[in-house]
């Protein structure tokens, strides 16, 4: 059972650094019983999931971009807005997004995944893969974009994901869709069971050897078949399939719908205008 201490900034460090067991979840700068609730109940559920105790985690909530960066080192780029700091056990979340579940569960996520593998190396496109699955996080506009990278020869490497933090917006958020789309196929192929042994025996291993004792494979041969996979599924077809694409063309086909009547209209008044002739004087 996890509990919750809300306590000034110097008390929650001292607290933190020195009696770790007097708290699990310790949350600053947010009084939100909803974002309390929601990181005890997350905890419970990816503490369950990954077969492990996530000891104490420390939520900071910055009150602006200012703070956010100064709390992160001033390593993110501007499209980051939330972090995870696995060697402290610690989550950032910059307060002026409103309160989002799914990037919480994110950021919660990393903490576990690195508890589990003891805070060996792990890819990045497998650290972010782990962290939009697990929470269910939904893939807004994705398909398009990973339907243009491919039919543009410009799908990212598995292992250059390592650099996202370098990324532009656009890139960065290609390189999350394919991490995405990499641990689903992975989590689909062998399931929960097999990829908690893999993760256990990363600490051991190492992520590379894990692959290859585990699934028979490397993460060069990995990338491949993500990449291939990718190709094949996401085309210039697939444009025409997302739902916001859909839900545009609707509205076209109903504006187009609306100046067709309108024209009609126009060209039924002037008709009759000029059946009626001139009015008389």
């Amino acid at each position: 059972m996890t509990g919750l201490i809300k306590l000034p900034t110097c008390i929650i460090f001292l607290i933190f650094l020195a009696s770790p067991l007097l708290a699990k979840i310790i949350l600053e700068g947010a009084d939100s019983p909803e974002l309390a609730s929601y990181i005890e109940n997350e905890t419970e559920k990816l503490e369950a999931f990954f077969e492990t105790d996530a000891g104490s985690i420390f939520v900071f909530v910055a009150e602006n971009r200012e703070q956010f960066d100064s709390a992160t080192g001033n390593i993110l780029p501007e499209w980051g807005f939330a972090a995870a700091i696995p060697r402290m056990s610690k989550v950032i979340l910059l307060s002026q997004r409103k309160f989002n579940p799914s990037v919480v569960a994110h950021e919660l996520t990393h903490i576990l995944l690195h508890k589990k593998t003891k805070n060996s190396y792990i890819p990045r496109w497998f650290d972010e893969g782990v962290a939009q699955l697990l929470p269910g996080e939904a893939m807004q506009g994705s398909t398009i974009r990973l339907a243009f990278a491919s039919v543009s020869g410009k799908l990212i490497e598995l292992p250059d994901i390592d650099d996202v933090n370098i990324f532009h917006s656009d890139k960065a958020h290609l390189a999350y869709a394919e991490s995405y789309i990499a641990v689903k196929l992975l989590y689909e192929e062998v399931g929960k069971e097999s990829l908690i042994r893999f993760i256990s025996d990363i600490p051991k291993l190492g992520f590379d050897r894990a692959m290859l004792s585990h699934f028979g494979i490397t993460e060069s041969g990995y990338n491949k078949i993500v990449l291939e996979h990718i190709r094949r599924h996401y085309n210039i077809f697939s444009i025409f399939l997302d739902q916001r694409v859909i839900f545009l063309v609707f509205l076209l086909l109903l504006f187009i719908s609306y100046i067709r009547v309108k024209i009609r209209n126009r060209r039924k008044i002037r008709e009759w205008e000029n059946e009626e002739g001139p009015a008389p004087y």
